[in-house]
């Protein structure tokens, strides 16, 4: 399970084939090629990248 780099909120909604979005900060993440990208609206509406993190692997429970 993937968590909101931004809030840490656990349940996120997928948006498509890499994208993902936390209703509870409302910040878009990206995931390709081992990266993170968490962006969020600005007042304009022009999406703005927050962070850049390196993808952690999955690990099995």
């Amino acid at each position: 399970m993937i968590k909101c780099p931004q809030c840490g909120y656990k349940y996120l909604g997928k948006i498509g084939r890499r994208k993902y979005f936390c209703s509870n900060c409302f910040s878009e993440i990206f995931v390709s090629n081992n990266k993170c990208k968490v962006m969020s609206l600005n007042e304009k509406g022009v999406p703005t990248v927050i962070k850049t993190l390196k993808a952690k692997p999955a690990t099995k429970s």
